[in-house]
């Protein structure tokens, strides 16, 4: 179903919605479906995700799991600005090159490093 078709002007909003409500008896004959190419639709670039890592139990495992078997092409990263740069008048640069960089810093630019290997769009 498409929300906004043609192109989009700046400022221009959309919105669709719908209610699905089903009752009666279930037909559990076979079906058919039919596909009309001709019309393809809209591209799909593939899923979608944020990347955070906030339970260090499961988050690895998971996101793991999504890189490998999911076709990702969009993902959001963490970047914890308090945590790279608690005071406004430090150099979290220099810190970093010292080898004193947080540890959830470092977690966040490996996985937006991991996500720019897989080229998917990170913001």
């Amino acid at each position: 179903m498409a929300v906004l078709t043609g192109k989009a002007s700046a400022g221009q909003t959309a919105g669709k919605s719908f209610t699905v409500k089903v009752a009666g008896d279930v037909d559990h004959n076979p079906v058919t479906i039919a596909l009309d190419a001709s019309h393809p639709g809209q591209l799909f670039d593939g899923l979608g995700g944020n990347f955070r890592l906030q339970n260090p139990t499961a988050d690895p495992a998971i996101i793991d799991y999504n890189l490998k078997n999911l076709r990702v092409a969009w993902g959001r990263v963490e970047m914890p600005w308090s945590t790279w740069q608690p005071q406004e008048s430090g150099d979290p640069l220099a810190a970093a090159r010292a080898g004193t960089l947080n540890p959830r810093i470092q977690q966040a630019m490996e996985m937006a490093r991991r996500l720019g290997q897989k080229e998917c769009r990170s913001s």
